[in-house]
């Protein structure tokens, strides 16, 4: 009853026939036609009455919404191409991070040249879940730069061992010096902990759009614009640059065309002025070069590399998808009549919950069981 996957003409239509077919032609990405077929065929039963593929089909919709609320001029052909290549850098982003050989093909931009930098003053590296976001420690550890990193509890618990065990694997297989540690952005002392590693001359790396960690309770969050919305995001980055005097260096590492990396270091952010207006304009600038590299010009390639668009309804300004009214049940009789409309409804499950997701409108319905 959800909308056919996308397939045939109208699936690879302009630009995202490029990426599909010459990604995996450069040798640093020889995963990646594999990875598109495996995508492909998940996206032909996402909607299936499958327990097993409600998550995906959920996190499909989801992203769908949020693209069209972002873009409402947007068409859903548009949008499933979008999400396509979401799906597909993520799953690159995991193959990359055991890739050491990468780093030979990738091209390094640092005009202020915030590595070199490090020597002197440790600098807080503020980057995106956008395409290969997990290559800047393989740029910092083969240039023997040590770095904390702050992650959230949830993904310190699913992913923390494995950075670990892939910076050890580059230190032994490859001699990169670099080392790197991790720590809980959500501990209460994460802050503290940041300025004593900050003094000690170690760099930060923070994810800033992930919307949890440093700073967490409401008071540390600001408004920023973003594509023409507004959202409420922590601004921890910004107050452990001002605490600390340390520079903020936003970085970036998207995919090319033909697949190869390109690791950008943007200007740095020196703290300046009282605190909290300092975290604001710091943190609109951040958000301001997230939002430059997923511009959606003509050549339509960096849109889909965002992996935020799976969750950026967490950041809007009174969004609506996750206030569930649940005094309201939708009727099986309206449900069914919703679901006759595909390119507008969408049947999201959960253990024991069925949500009824209207794209147009941006909100969600319990349905009847």
């Amino acid at each position: 009853m959800a909308p056919d996957a996308p397939s045939g003409p109208d699936f690879t239509h302009g630009p995202h026939i490029a990426l599909a077919s010459r990604m995996h032609t450069a040798p640093a990405n020889r995963h990646a036609e594999r990875v598109f077929r495996e995508i492909d065929a998940e996206l032909r039963t996402r909607d299936d009455d499958d327990p097993r593929t409600a998550a995906f089909a959920n996190a499909w919709h989801i992203a769908d919404a949020n693209l069209r609320h972002f873009f409402p001029a947007m068409t859903p052909v548009r949008t499933a191409a979008i999400i396509r290549e979401i799906l597909f850098h993520q799953r690159m982003t995991a193959l990359d991070q055991d890739d050491i050989g990468l780093i030979a093909e990738t091209r390094i931009e640092d005009p202020g040249e915030a590595l070199a930098a490090c020597a002197d003053r440790a600098p807080i590296f503020c980057t995106y879940h956008l395409g290969s976001y997990k290559h800047l420690f393989h740029a910092l550890a083969h240039r023997g730069i040590d770095c904390l990193l702050f992650v959230s509890g949830r993904t310190l618990l699913r992913q923390g061992e494995d950075f670990l065990a892939s910076s050890e694997r580059a230190r032994a297989s490859a001699g990169w010096r670099g080392r790197l540690d991790i720590l809980d952005a959500e501990d209460r002392n994460s802050l503290r902990q940041g300025l004593r590693a900050l003094r000690r001359g170690l760099p930060l790396v923070l994810y800033i759009d992930g919307n949890t960690g440093a700073g967490e309770h409401s008071a540390n969050r600001v408004p920023v614009s973003f594509f023409g919305r507004s959202l409420r995001v922590r601004a921890g980055v910004a107050h452990l640059s001002h605490l600390s005097g340390a520079p903020i260096v936003p970085a970036a590492c998207p995919r090319e065309e033909d697949g190869r990396l390109r690791l950008i270091f943007h200007d740095a952010i020196a703290p300046a002025g009282e605190r909290d207006a300092y975290a604001r304009e710091a943190t609109q600038r951040i958000f301001d070069r997230l939002a430059a590299h997923l511009d959606d010009d003509a050549s339509g390639r960096a849109i889909g590399q965002w992996e935020g668009w799976l969750y950026a309804h967490r950041f809007l300004d009174g969004a609506a998808l996750d206030g569930i009214d649940g005094g309201t049940r939708l009727s099986a009789e309206r449900l069914r009549e919703c679901l006759r409309q595909p390119d507008r409804y969408a049947l999201l499950r959960y253990p024991g919950l069925r949500v009824l997701l209207d794209k147009d409108r941006f909100a969600c319905t319990l349905a009847e069981d």
